[in-house]
């Protein structure tokens, strides 16, 4: 499992066991048994499910080594809304998702730079059988495996958006 894939498995370490709602209701994507895990917590009165997804990585390196900033994509699925609170509890979970990731970034993955996830934007998507609310995260820089971590300043390029 590549270093990216790891900090989605972290990412939903911490939302299950820092909101208590979410207990039990994050997966990590995975083509091979998403359908079974989604419907599996869907199926509960008022059910929700959050998905933590890798959905991107651009090289950031100029050096022998490469350096990939990431995208993350954390989806929450909720039931249809039945009443004002749903909607108002299905924004609050949007907010504490946001507070516990934006400016976080656990110790134990490797990385340079801006040492912190950084939440981009929240997307709300139409979907004809859930209320689906989306907040995208964009990693600081790391390795995709081991590989000796040399100074930000030998690895990043100009155009890079994070600054040291």
């Amino acid at each position: 499992m590549n270093r990216p894939r790891f900090l989605a498995h972290a990412i939903a370490s911490r939302l299950e066991s820092e909101i208590p709602e979410l207990a039990g209701n994050v997966v990590v994507w995975r083509r091979g048994d998403i359908d079974s895990e989604f419907k599996k917590r869907m199926g509960k009165t008022r059910g929700k499910v959050v998905v933590v997804r890798v959905t991107g990585a651009k090289n950031e390196s100029t050096t022998k080594h490469s350096y990939y900033a990431c995208t993350i994509t954390v989806t929450l699925f909720m039931v249809p809304t039945l009443t004002a609170k749903d909607a108002s509890d299905a924004d609050e979970i949007m907010a504490e998702i946001d507070a516990k990731l934006h400016g976080w970034f656990p110790d134990t993955i490797p990385h340079i730079g801006v040492a912190w996830l950084i939440a981009d934007q929240i997307s709300y998507i139409e979907n004809a059988q859930y209320d689906v609310s989306s907040i995208t995260l964009k990693t600081p820089l790391m390795p995709l495996a081991n590989v000796p971590l040399t100074t930000p300043q030998a690895i990043l390029t100009s155009s890079s958006s994070f600054k040291i």
